[in-house]
């Protein structure tokens, strides 16, 4: 692997271990409804990563996307649209990694 890349991945994923971190230490203070949105922050920073690197596709690209448009939107105040968001995202993931492997 290309040392700048390795640099760049081992750069952005420690800030991201650095995000889940201190994510997981305001969640003690923080309301519960607060986790799964920092869940998704996490795995849109992680989708970005690939994105920026060049290790993606088009349905995680896609994937990306929607987790960009959950956090803009007010959807963590309704539990119910956000489950079914999260149940179809996971589909699309599932599809992602049927694509990785058929490569």
């Amino acid at each position: 692997m290309d040392e700048v890349i390795r640099e760049s991945l081992l750069e952005r994923f420690t800030e991201l271990a650095s995000y889940l971190l201190t994510s997981a230490r305001g969640l003690l203070d923080e309301p519960a409804e607060y986790g799964p949105l920092r869940l998704i922050q996490a795995a849109h920073h992680l989708v970005e990563i690939l994105t920026a690197e060049g290790l993606s596709s088009e349905t995680l690209e896609a994937v990306g996307r929607r987790l960009a448009d959950i956090e803009s939107s007010a959807m963590g105040e309704n539990p119910h649209a956000l489950r079914t968001v999260l149940d179809d995202l996971v589909l699309s993931l599932l599809r992602a990694i049927d694509e990785f492997s058929d490569r």
